[in-house]
This record gives C-alpha cells, sequence and structure tokens, in this order.
C-alpha cells in the first residue's frame, strides 16, 4: 500500500521501536483500523508499528503488514509491517 507519513505518535531512540500515524488513498485499509481524526478530513489513516519506519512526508512508502499475522490482527488499528520501501516515481 502506497502511503505518506502524518505525524509520530511513539519514537525510542534505544531501539528504534515506532509509532507512527501514515495517510493513503488505499481503500483496502478496514474502517476500524483507520484513523478516526483524519477520517473525518476525508483522508484515509492507519496507525503503524514497526521498528525505524520513516518518519518524513518528502517521500511515498511502500508499505505491507508482516506476514503470518491472521487476518483479525490485520483489522486493528497497529497492524505491525516488516516491509516499508521508497515508492517509486
Amino acid at each position: 500500500m502506497r502511503c505518506r507519513y502524518v505525524n509520530k505518535i511513539f519514537l525510542s531512540e534505544e531501539n528504534g521501536f515506532t509509532v507512527a500515524v501514515y495517510s493513503t488513498s488505499d481503500e483496502s485499509v478496514p474502517l476500524s483500523a483507520r484513523n478516526k481524526y483524519l477520517e473525518s478530513r476525508n483522508t484515509i489513516g492507519f496507525t503503524a508499528v514497526g521498528y525505524n519506519l520513516p518518519l518524513t512526508d518528502t517521500i511515498e512508502l511502500e508499505m505491507s503488514s508482516a506476514p503470518g499475522i491472521p487476518d483479525s490482527a490485520r483489522n486493528i488499528p497497529q497492524s505491525p509491517l516488516t516491509s516499508v520501501r521508497k515508492s517509486p516515481g
């Protein structure tokens, strides 16, 4: 899913553990996982949890959830991520 950084909720300077909000135009983000504040502004947002997540809005990112996570866990507001990369173009 392509997305862009919105704001940081938490960052551990010790180990890089990060909780951050990202926005996307991907409507596959479950309603239960969407950021309510951004939703009220007609923007799809979600909370991402992972290590060393990019905290800049100058690039578009491609994110994917961790393999092996049950579907029930994918629908919670903080789905763990394993893949983050700069989108081409």
